[in-house]
């Protein structure tokens, strides 16, 4: 589980946003990135995570609708963001045997294992994020009252078990919406062709702290059933070790395409596919996955 859990985390870096400069004067072609957020609107995105690592393939689905509460005359909102729908399989690659499959679309009825159980206590969870039109997390609330909330939809038998292991199941993940990856949006405007960087770190305890050096490139402006901006994007993955250096990363890196709604000031769709190798107390391992965010709409759940 550690070794799924580092996976991920290479796929959701924590926002560490330096002042994106462009290297040259855009032209009378070039377009400002951000949000366009319109107070009471209402969006929904689903992030799918999928990773082939040591026999086994992870595929993950977070639905997630955001309501804009607030907006500021900087374009900064205030969003209120409710999981409405969590999807997980494990499963053995080469026989096709899941060792695990839950989706609360599917299962809408009352877990039977503990693991369901969990993750089905996340559906229905929300909390508040401040966001700038650049896309900057600047502040996450309500995370630990939403914990509670979802601890108390637990039975007493799971709950106990819970506190058995010693270790919060909901900790890590109430704790990385904080560290999730966002795109970088540049402070100035930018012209097909054009390129701006920006770096993003994720502490991984006990191991050190993950790196993603990323580059962005706006290839073109285009109009298919409205005016879009075409992305590429490319990111290289290192691991800043502390202590016994029990973790090494390897030739990590990868690329996407990210699309973006310049009419609505909105991210449309969003892919990276990642490769990595890792090696962890001498066994050597390759995870290769994909990330995807795709806007979609609100009854698709």
């Amino acid at each position: 589980m550690n070794l799924i859990l580092i996976a991920l985390l290479a796929f959701q870096g924590q926002q560490e946003p330096q002042q994106l400069k462009l290297d040259r004067i855009p032209d009378e072609g070039s377009v400002h990135l951000k949000w366009n957020s319109q107070k009471g609107t209402t969006f929904r995105y689903e992030t799918r995570t999928t990773m082939k690592v040591s026999g086994m393939e992870i595929e993950a689905l977070v639905g997630q609708a955001k309501k804009v509460l607030e907006v500021d005359k900087n374009g900064t909102a205030i969003l209120e963001i409710t999981i409405d729908r969590f999807r997980m399989s494990m499963s053995d690659v080469a026989n096709g045997e899941y060792f695990f499959e839950y989706d609360s679309k599917v299962d809408v009825g009352e877990p039977g294992d503990a693991m369901s159980k969990v993750m089905a206590a996340f559906v229905g969870a929300s909390y508040r994020e401040k966001v700038s039109a650049r896309g900057e997390s600047l502040e996450i609330t309500g995370i630990r009252e939403m914990t509670r909330k979802m601890k108390e939809g637990l039975d007493e038998d799971l709950r106990e078990e819970i506190r058995q292991m010693g270790k919060d199941p909901f900790e890590g993940p109430m704790e990385n919406l904080k560290n999730r990856w966002n795109i970088h949006l540049p402070v100035e405007t930018v012209s097909p062709g054009e390129s701006w960087k920006a770096s993003t770190t994720q502490t991984l305890p006990p191991f050190g702290e993950l790196e993603m050096k990323e580059l962005y490139t706006l290839t073109e402006i285009r109009n298919d059933g409205g005016k879009e901006a075409v992305i590429k994007y490319q990111t290289e993955v290192s691991l800043k070790s502390v202590g016994d250096g029990k973790l090494e990363l390897g030739n990590c890196g990868g690329t996407g395409m990210i699309i973006w709604d310049l009419e609505r000031g909105r991210l449309q769709s969003y892919k990276l596919d990642l490769q990595m190798e890792m090696s962890m107390r001498g066994e050597k391992h390759t995870i290769i996955g994909t990330y995807e965010i795709k806007l979609v709409p609100s009854e698709d759940r």
